[in-house]
């Protein structure tokens, strides 16, 4: 779980949304060369940076309101290339955000928004490899075994992790099918600061819809 304390701010309500969307998404380039005996990490960044699609669906409960939300957030890649939408609710944050190529749309309060990535408050998002994806908020993470278990229906093998990153510390755990080495789940707590403010943050987020031809992001004007 991720957690996030923000004053009641639209600017630090975006940071954060962007925070979360940037530790479950953002599969914009090809997959990076591996060792010839990659270590688990490096399978499961194989695994999401040649997935087709998948879904996220989190939750995040914080301190106050502004952390405490739900968020959907489905990628699916076309080539090297990947479109993704993601959709935060909550009672001190609603918004829709939807990124595709050189392009980011945001949907606070009424009509979409798009704007160059290079203008864009979100534009640093397009630029994560997909080793940024197990790198909470830009820090290096160590995955360590600690046991299995089934999550609806699904047996799960089980990693401990901790983190040192730009902004603060998290740790949690993230949880893998064995054999595909697709996440199942991540659960991971944050402290860190952002802009100025201190923030705490817990967010548990399930992974479905690997490959799900059916998989795609609602139409958004201008994308």
């Amino acid at each position: 779980m991720t957690t996030y304390h923000v004053r009641h701010n639209p600017f630090r309500k975006l940071t954060m949304a962007a925070g979360t969307l940037a530790l479950v998404g953002g599969l914009s380039v090809a997959p990076t060369a591996q060792a010839a005996s990659p270590s688990i990490d490096q399978q499961i960044l194989n695994t999401l940076s040649t997935a087709h699609s998948y879904e996220v669906v989190l939750d995040s409960k914080g301190s106050d309101a502004t952390s405490t939300f739900h968020a959907d957030v489905i990628t699916v890649r076309h080539g090297n290339a990947a479109q993704t939408y993601a959709k935060f609710t909550g009672a001190a944050l609603s918004m829709q955000l939807a990124m595709s190529g050189n392009k980011i749309c945001v949907n606070v309060v009424g009509p979409w928004t798009c704007t160059p990535a290079a203008s864009s408050p979100f534009g640093s998002l397009l630029k994560f490899t997909p080793a940024d994806l197990l790198k909470p908020l830009g820090g290096q993470l160590k995955l360590t075994p600690i046991g299995s278990k089934t999550i609806a229906g699904h047996h799960a093998a089980g990693y401990s992790f901790t983190a040192a990153t730009s902004v603060g510390a998290s740790k949690g755990t993230l949880w893998v099918d064995p054999a595909t080495k697709r996440v199942i789940e991540l659960d991971t707590t944050v402290n860190a600061g952002i802009m100025g403010q201190t923030t705490t943050a817990s967010i548990k987020a399930l992974v479905t819809h690997w490959n799900d031809p059916k998989l795609a992001i609602p139409s958004v004007p201008g994308l």
